[in-house]
């Protein structure tokens, strides 16, 4: 397990313990460097598991500092927020349309599903999701601002993290988490909890950050509170090898990944053994990682002249 060089960070006047924790995907505890430096400032060891690849911050914050982050830090991030009509609110409209859009296209939207989101921000998917579909939509958001933007659209969203939610009115059709299972403390608690919460058959769409095309500098796409990055692979591996779903849909694009499975079974409750889960070479994707590296710090030197931006962009795409 790597050294435990720091027992806490100072972070805009608070102060975040941290601890080592074993691989939570397979229980390894040889870690692999890979970054050092995250965006916002708070620069934490990017690392990856050694015996299954996860991607992870380690050491990390403690769970009662990863709560606290949450309560008082973390709409700092997005300005002055607490708005219906700011910044913040508009840009979450604007990704997710085209969320309530493919979900539509994949589920249908004139079948009355019940549909639950892990992590609803500003509300805007549900407040889309009932103006476009039939669904009768529902979810938890653990930020004390956010909750109060989806009060104030009337949506049915609880202000508490899924570990605090008993039953949820569940079970469930379908499960949505957009950008949220990199940051839980455990993404197999999170699985484990969430297949409990749909009916057999039932599914689940997460969509995250996406590792293998970050569209940009890692120290831009790295950051906490985000403690896990994953690639198709890895969270595939999850979803198959812990969380009893196969997957049934996967988008790729530039920066995000997107899966739709489907529950087949219980969770698992232990750590799945070698032979239980895909593996990719790891050296290999590290030195694509360094070259993507260098492809995007050449793209920041490109003036930002309308000429150019098409060559700029296309690095970046890379």
């Amino acid at each position: 397990m790597p050294a435990n060089h720091r027992l806490s960070v100072e972070f805009r006047g608070h102060t975040l313990a941290l601890e080592n924790v074993p691989c939570d995907f397979c229980g390894g505890t040889e870690f692999v460097p890979f970054w050092s430096k995250m965006r916002h400032g708070l620069d934490l060891e990017t690392v990856f598991c050694a015996a299954c690849s996860l991607c992870q911050t380690n050491p990390r914050p403690t769970p009662d500092a990863n709560r606290l982050f949450y309560q008082r830090l973390y709409m700092s991030f997005h300005g002055n927020s607490s708005n219906l009509d700011s910044e913040y609110v508009t840009r979450s409209a604007r990704i997710a349309a085209p969320r309530v859009d493919l979900l539509a296209r994949v589920i249908g939207k004139d079948q009355p599903l019940t549909v639950f989101e892990v992590g609803a921000g500003a509300g805007q998917f549900q407040r889309l999701a009932r103006e476009r579909t039939s669904w009768r939509v529902s979810g938890i958001e653990p930020g004390k601002e956010q909750a109060e933007l989806c009060r104030r659209l009337c949506l049915d969203v609880e202000n508490r993290f899924l570990e605090e939610a008993p039953g949820d009115g569940g079970p469930y059709d379908v499960v949505v988490s957009f950008h949220v299972f990199e940051h839980f403390l455990s993404p197999a608690d999170f699985l484990r909890r969430v297949n409990r919460l749909l009916k057999p058959g039932g599914l689940l769409y997460l969509e995250v950050p996406n590792l293998a095309s970050p569209g940009g500098p890692f120290t831009a796409f790295l950051q906490f509170p985000h403690l896990y990055s994953f690639t198709a692979i890895t969270l595939r591996n999850y979803l198959t090898a812990i969380g009893g779903f196969q997957p049934v849909f996967t988008s790729e694009g530039r920066s995000d990944l997107g899966m739709m499975s489907r529950k087949i079974s219980e969770a698992r409750t232990d750590h799945p053994r070698a032979g239980d889960f895909e593996r990719y070479d790891l050296e290999r994707f590290r030195e694509k990682m360094k070259v993507l590296e260098r492809v995007f710090t050449l793209a920041s030197y490109v003036p930002r002249l309308p000429v150019l931006e098409k060559v700029r962009a296309t690095l970046f795409s890379v």
